[in-house]
């Protein structure tokens, strides 16, 4: 018999839409898109609609990271 498969990584990536992504950053979503156009943050499109994955969120937010150690 097979083991167990972990359904955590089943299904596709976490999604989640501009408006959320730009209340969790709490900038616009103006800004959330100009990112996007930018290249700054990867998204998604499903037909007119963008997503972006929680992960890709999460890489921006390393790479905007400033170090204030001196």
């Amino acid at each position: 018999m097979a083991a167990p498969q972990n359904k955590a990584t089943l299904g596709p990536p976490a999604l989640t839409t501009v408006a959320d992504v730009a209340n969790f950053l709490a900038i616009s979503r103006s800004k959330i898109y100009k990112l996007m156009d930018e290249g700054e943050l990867p998204y998604v499109k499903l037909g007119k609609c963008r997503r972006v994955l929680r992960t890709d969120v999460e890489a921006l937010l390393e790479k905007s990271r400033v170090n204030q150690s001196r």
